[in-house]
């Protein structure tokens, strides 16, 4: 047991830290939210609603009723799909998951440490710092697909280093290469800048069959996906990256070509060309003059985890859509804080006195700068994961009770979807567009009105409407009907998490609204004393 305890206490150490402190805020959250597992975005709601209906009815939608394309990560979804449909639907499952791809995403750490030979005080400091840096509970807690995402990305980078470096030429080693090439864009999109990486260093070293195996493998998800889409009436793409960027339809192959052309004009402007000129040039100048020192530092694995970090993070900084938030770049995060920590160890730290200028600059600038400023960052999410989780108890989880208990079946209009759709059987009218096709259309093209809303909602026989004023707001003016009968409102405090902290009931008609207000007053006993709630008629 010693034995054990002296090889493998960092890994433990670094369990017991994940583990307690998850447990810390997920007892402090079922407290805050009366003994319910709720999770710190609406948007893991969408997941869960998508893989309910998958798992139940066979439908890929956000409502049983009609094929949504309203996620970017297909294996996530599916993974709750299946695990819906062989245990049943369970609120914790996304949560569990999370557990288990967070002690994933540290063991594999670990025993990579331990191929590299990194020390296990080296291997502890490391670990701890993924855990509370990245960070890892705040990430589980919005029962999104990002903890796997970490996980994967290590893989990725870990088989594909050793193709590179040809520290390990196995089968094995590549058909592992293969499979992960293969989940990464199945868990987000943008998994496809690292695959996209790999490829092209592939092809530098004239591994031509395996480089299009692995872009193959990484593209075939997304193709398949893509082509699934269509043929149900929807674009290549999923919603959610058409809202968030700028990508064309593709639903024809005239479309296909534009999207050819829309991919030339976003990653060959001119300021790109002549930075790619200037890197060539300088590479160039590099590799004549110290070409034979290039080539023994890329006999290390590690150098090619270095390069297509360094490269991941320019694509993603350069076309990414998303912008900054933690869940998003939290796989960047915690590779850099792997690979960067092991160069520290293994590289910078012996031998101080070698190169100690460049060494100082590497510590400061690459080591404690970002420790710093994530560190802070970090402490703050994990701070305010609690009272995002209470956000959406006493927000979204409640609205999604209350059209359970009084509004199954009926036609809603929302701009928040996922607990609504999770918790209740409605006919959901999305007018934010992420479930409905023709709102992200008319959205995308700037053309979304309030006449537009009204023919919409007609069309689906609306009954109420349930969203944040704010959201409709243009100026002194909204796109909100005038026609809609305002009814009442909840409203939350300390928000740190929901798009608003009022949200507003609308009737569509004045017997809806005699409906409305009645169920509202109805459904008042069970709001969290918490809620101010107020009627307007």
């Amino acid at each position: 047991m010693r034995g054990f305890l002296r090889e493998y206490y960092a890994l433990v150490i670094s369990l017991f830290v994940l583990y307690a402190l998850y447990f810390l805020l997920l007892a402090v959250s079922y407290y805050n939210n009366s003994g319910h597992n709720v999770y710190s975005l609406d948007d893991a709601y969408i997941h869960m609603a998508m893989a309910k209906n998958l798992a139940i009815h066979g439908v890929w939608g956000v409502t049983q009723y009609d094929f949504t394309s309203s996620s970017s990560s297909i294996l996530w979804t599916l993974l709750l799909g299946g695990i819906y449909f062989l245990f049943g639907i369970y609120d914790n499952i996304p949560m569990i998951l999370n557990l288990i791809f967070a002690s994933l995403v540290i063991v594999s750490s670990f025993l990579i440490f331990r191929k590299l030979v990194i020390k296990p005080p080296e291997s502890l400091i490391i670990l701890l710092t993924l855990v509370l840096f990245t960070p890892l509970v705040p990430l589980m807690f919005t029962g999104l697909e990002h903890v796997m995402h970490i996980w994967v990305s290590l893989l990725f980078i870990y088989f594909v280093s050793a193709e590179l470096s040809g520290e390990d030429k196995s089968s094995r080693n590549f058909l592992w290469l293969l499979v992960v090439s293969f989940m990464l864009p199945s868990i987000r999109y943008e998994g496809i800048f690292l695959a996209g990486i790999a490829s092209i260093l592939l092809l530098m070293q004239k591994k031509f069959l395996k480089s299009f195996l692995v872009f193959g493998c990484a593209f075939l998800p997304i193709f398949v996906f893509g082509l699934i889409s269509v043929n149900n009436g929807w674009s290549f793409f999923p919603n959610s990256l058409l809202l968030k960027g700028s990508f064309p339809d593709i639903t024809t192959l005239s479309e296909f070509f534009t999207f050819i052309e829309h991919l030339v004009i976003i990653l060959l402007p001119v300021k790109y060309v002549v930075a790619l000129v200037i890197g060539l040039l300088i590479y160039g100048i590099v590799y004549f003059k110290y070409g034979i020192y290039l080539k023994k530092y890329f006999k290390y694995r590690i150098s090619f985890m270095v390069l297509m970090f360094v490269f991941n993070l320019i694509l993603y900084a350069a076309y990414s859509k998303s912008g900054w938030s933690y869940r998003y770049q939290s796989f960047l995060v915690g590779l850099g804080i792997i690979i960067f920590g092991f160069i520290l160890f293994k590289y910078v730290l012996p031998d101080m006195h070698k190169h100690l200028f460049f060494k100082w600059i590497y510590i400061v600038l690459i080591v404690f700068a970002p420790s710093v400023y994530f560190g802070i960052s970090a402490a703050d999410l994990t701070l305010k994961t609690p009272t995002a989780s209470t956000n959406i108890y006493e927000q979204q989880y409640q609205m999604g009770q209350f059209l359970s208990k009084y509004y199954n079946g009926k036609s809603v209009a929302l701009n928040d979807i996922g607990t609504s759709n999770y918790f209740a059987d409605i006919k959901c009218v999305d007018l934010w567009g992420l479930s409905n096709l023709e709102i992200s259309k008319m959205r995308r093209q700037g053309s979304f009105d309030v006449n537009n809303i009204l023919d919409i909602c007609r069309k689906h026989s609306t009954d109420i409407a349930i969203v944040y004023d704010s959201w409709f707001a243009e100026g002194d003016s909204t796109t909100l009907p005038s026609e809609w009968l305002k009814t009442g409102e909840w409203r939350i405090s300390n928000n740190v998490i929901a798009g608003d902290s009022i949200v507003a009931f609308y009737a569509l008609d004045e017997l809806k609204q005699a409906d409305l207000l009645k169920n509202m007053k109805l459904f008042e006993s069970q709001l969290p004393e918490t809620v101010g709630r107020s009627y307007l008629k």
